[in-house]
């Protein structure tokens, strides 16, 4: 929908198909839907990782809820989504 208000691509445009060839083993299809997937996606499994045993492992829940963390991961979403418009 961003695109077909703005024009540009949003950090996620792509990401179902990606996803979808990622899960098919296709990671040259994937790359080509949304190469930000292959951070997104190991970022996320971290986030969902120590929200489900996050008492297992205080130091790295500790360390992805800190604002650094935090910070770093809206900066290089933002750097992407930047990137990849003046790219196509």
């Amino acid at each position: 929908m961003f695109k077909a208000l703005t024009g540009y691509d949003c950090p996620g445009c792509g990401s179902q198909r990606a996803f979808h060839a990622l899960v098919g083993g296709d990671f040259a299809a994937a790359w080509s839907f949304n190469p930000f997937l292959f951070f997104a996606v190991p970022v996320g499994l971290l986030y969902i990782t120590s929200g489900i045993w996050g008492s297992r492992m205080p130091r790295l829940r500790r360390a992805l809820i800190s604002p650094t963390a935090i910070v770093a991961v809206v900066i290089i979403t933002a750097a992407w989504w930047i990137i990849r418009n003046i790219i196509a």
